[in-house]
């Protein structure tokens, strides 16, 4: 069990997309608790009762994107697919609904919807926090493995050619955001680039050994100006050379790229999984 629960998992990764699914999970709550008032809601007599309903799908909707959006935003190295795992997705999960437990009895006890009791809203917590371990266990754990089978079962698919040295050889100059420098880009030897905070990482091959150079600069800045169809950005951290591609495999998380000599794997994001797939279906 414990070694489930340190195999990889997508880690959230902050977005429109994260956003409109809090959205829809705030709308579905306060529509749900509007239209049907379980848990005695219907007995309750109080001024804007109505509203006052919805404020449970407003802060079911906030809590769902603080944990999902704004945190992986604040803390990109914490929360990334190069340390996330199944048990953290999970304690993530339940810590989710266990804090949307404890806000709703707040904000019913604040505006007399219920009883107002410090202990039972702390009792509240605790209580969501045991019941949602074995239902986010099994949900997690199955989308886990159906990951992990498509992603697998994708890279068995590909017939990743030997890698073959770009036509264009010429440097491209690239603008950073550093007075009076400028990064000479490679495309014969660049493997690819990560990005470090406000700074991007540039990695490129030489003839014994993978060269790093740190430059000031965006990953978004950095991928507009490359005009080359294979190198692409294939994470929101990360522009690989898929020219220099040795090997691909697949877990979870989706595929992770083997790149010239270096140890490191570049992670590709879910979304960018069919760019690859199509990119290596057209070169075989």
């Amino acid at each position: 069990m414990f070694k489930i629960l340190k195999k990889p998992y997508p880690a959230p990764e902050p977005g429109i997309r994260n956003l409109m699914v809090s959205l829809g999970v705030g709308l579905f709550i306060g529509s749900f608790l509007v239209f049907f008032q379980p848990f005695d809601l219907d007995k309750v007599v109080t001024e804007y009762k109505t509203l006052k309903i919805w404020g449970f799908g407003v802060i079911s909707f906030v809590t769902v994107a603080i944990f999902n959006h704004f945190i992986p935003s604040f803390f990109p190295k914490a929360i990334s697919d190069k340390n996330w795992t199944v048990g953290k997705e999970i304690f993530g999960f339940i810590m989710m609904i266990s804090w949307i437990a404890g806000f709703n009895s707040l904000f019913s006890g604040l505006l007399g919807l219920s009883s107002f009791n410090p202990k039972n809203i702390i009792q509240m917590m605790v209580s969501t926090f045991s019941l949602a371990i074995i239902p986010s266990t099994f949900m997690i754990l199955l989308d886990h493995n159906r990951k992990l089978r498509k992603y697998v079962g994708d890279v068995q698919q590909l017939n990743i050619p030997q890698a073959d040295l770009p036509k264009e050889t010429n440097s491209i100059l690239i603008k950073t955001d550093a007075a009076n420098e400028q990064l000479s880009l490679k495309p014969e030897s660049f493997l690819y680039a990560e990005a470090d905070g406000n700074y991007v990482n540039v990695f490129h091959a030489s003839e014994s050994d993978i060269d790093k150079k740190m430059y000031r600069t965006t990953l978004t800045k950095l991928d507009t100006q490359i005009p080359l169809a294979y190198i692409i950005k294939c994470h929101r951290s990360f522009i690989v050379n898929l020219d220099k591609v040795k090997d691909v495999k697949g877990n979870a998380q989706g595929f992770k790229l083997s790149m010239g000599d270096s140890s490191e794997q570049v992670p590709v994001s879910r979304k960018f999984v069919p760019l690859i797939k199509e990119y290596f279906a057209n070169k075989s």
